[in-house]
């Protein structure tokens, strides 16, 4: 598997939990997505955005 399979763009993530791009920046700013900011952009980890639907949906 490709390790950048792993990881998911601010737009991705955005259609992955059904919010806009700014509410992903400011999950990622939070703490409550697992990210890296980079070069002017962030990074998700793929398993935090399905582990933070899984806790916003119990």
């Amino acid at each position: 598997m490709n390790p950048l399979d792993e990881v998911l763009t601010v737009t991705e993530a955005a259609a992955l939990l059904r919010v806009t791009p700014r509410q992903v920046q400011r999950l990622c700013k939070s703490g409550k997505l697992v990210s890296r900011y980079a070069d002017g952009i962030y990074l998700i980890l793929r398993q935090s955005a399905v582990d933070y639907i899984a806790k916003t949906n119990a």
